[in-house]
């Protein structure tokens, strides 16, 4: 009997989006996109997103639950578990698949530790028995290969045709007739929990769960419109500089800041040696350079720029930053997560960090200059990220205070320097402004290196 194709429904939590959303990237190029179940793409404006997200889970073979070190932990509004309440749509639809029969496999992040089914709803205590997968951050393109490999056990390539197996044979799974029969029956009470809790969920969690899973981009925010530089007749006058380091007295233990701010770079293991020519520097794992104080008010406008050349891909690395308490207040940067340029700013300043980020087009090409920058605009938080005075991307932020040091060639990452920048930086400057696309094209055109 020919059965609707299977599916992969992927469950989270907001503060672990970032797994989800990359999860679905790999998923979909690997399955295409009608066999992943993402809420923020899938469920169209106007849909009802109680059916969508029955209908999803009764269809789907396999549930992925990406469990994070604080999932347990979330508070909702009274401070109870948003486990414990049956408001909680993460709960609500794992419950649905448990009971459906769906084969769920936890993803748990980085170093969380396994479920107990002590400290579970008792609708969902069988979540602490599946046999779970490992996502670290660090080893996040490894890791998220292997779950896309461990669901091609289960899941059809797109556009595969013929009659799905009964998939009784295969462990913890339910397939053929006998599985819809069973998931109707099963749906039926669970769907009644949902049901019962639409009336609180439409004026708490219903829509706002959803807007939660979407990632912010401007065609979602009526109030946040990019700067057009058309406006500005001014666009070639460029504003002072915060900070202006070229490297061309290297090698030298300070690099002097060449506005006269005196925001001296000072490299954290010493004397650079190993440089670059016409006014570069070479960097390579654990070597950094920072000043002693901040450059810039984070919580104003600013504008950081740099040209670049990498040199070992695909480690991620930071080319400017500013030190908060914990965290870099932002981060230009690449993503080997990504594989794109990101302007990337935390959420908080504690070690349970997410990332608000804009994110370039395409992947990079190892060995070639390119011009990397990004601007934050403190009245409705928005950054934007440029290569080569293009704009590539835009999101909306969050204000950061970061009063530590500037750094080049690496972040802060929780009170530690870290995600070292491999490969050549020149001409880094920093602005207390929001640069135009047009003064962009104008800082472009400052001391390009040589190839």
């Amino acid at each position: 009997m020919t059965v609707q194709p299977a599916r992969v429904f992927v469950n989270y939590r907001q503060r672990d989006r970032w797994l989800a959303v990359r999860l679905d990237e790999i998923l979909t190029a690997r399955f295409g996109p009608d066999l992943i179940f993402l809420a923020g793409r899938t469920i169209r404006p106007g849909e009802d997103f109680v059916t969508r997200i029955t209908a999803a889970i009764d269809a789907c073979t396999v549930l992925l639950a990406i469990i994070g070190v604080d999932w347990l932990d979330v508070r909702d509004a009274t401070g109870r578990r948003a486990i414990d309440g049956d408001q909680d749509w993460v709960r609500l639809e794992i419950a649905l698949a448990l009971a459906s029969g769906t084969r769920v496999i936890p993803v748990l992040v980085d170093d969380t530790s396994p479920l107990r089914q002590q400290d579970l709803p008792v609708d969902i205590q069988a979540l602490a028995r599946c046999q779970y997968l490992r996502v670290s951050y660090r080893n996040a393109q490894a890791d998220l290969a292997r779950v896309a490999d461990t669901l091609g056990e289960f899941v059809p390539v797109s556009g595969a045709e013929g009659d799905v197996a009964d998939s009784d044979s295969a462990p913890g799974s339910v397939g053929g007739s006998a599985r819809a029969t069973r998931t109707r029956r099963r749906l039926a009470g669970a769907v009644a929990i949902v049901a019962a809790s639409v009336a609180l969920l439409a004026g708490s969690l219903g829509p706002d769960r959803l807007d939660e899973r979407k990632p912010v981009t401007p065609d979602t925010l009526n109030s946040v419109t990019p700067r057009d530089p058309s406006r500005n007749p001014a666009a070639s006058s460029l504003p002072p500089e915060a900070g202006r380091w070229d490297f061309v007295d290297l090698p030298h233990s300070q690099i002097p800041d060449r506005t006269g701010n005196d925001r001296t770079l000072t490299p954290n293991t010493g004397t650079l040696t190993d440089i670059g020519r016409d006014r570069t520097v070479f960097l390579t794992a654990g070597a950094c350079l920072k000043t002693a104080e901040p450059v810039l008010d984070t919580t104003r406008d600013y504008t950081v720029a740099a040209w670049v050349r990498p040199g070992v891909m695909p480690a991620s690395g930071t080319v400017i930053s500013q030190d908060g308490a914990v965290n870099s207040g932002f981060m230009l940067r690449y993503s080997s997560l990504y594989r794109r340029f990101t302007m990337s700013i935390p959420t908080t300043d504690q070690p349970n960090e997410e990332y608000l980020e804009a994110k370039s087009k395409a992947d990079i090409t190892v060995g070639s200059w390119v011009h990397l920058a990004a601007t934050y605009t403190a009245a409705n938080n928005f950054i934007s990220l440029y290569l080569n005075a293009t704009r590539e991307d835009s999101n909306v932020a969050v204000r950061r205070n970061a009063k530590g040091p500037t750094r080049v060639g690496c972040g802060q990452w929780h009170g530690k320097p870290d995600d070292w920048w491999q490969g050549h930086i020149a001409d880094v400057r920093v602005y207390q402004a929001v640069l135009t696309d047009e003064q962009l094209k104008q800082v472009m055109t400052f001391d390009r290196p040589k190839d």
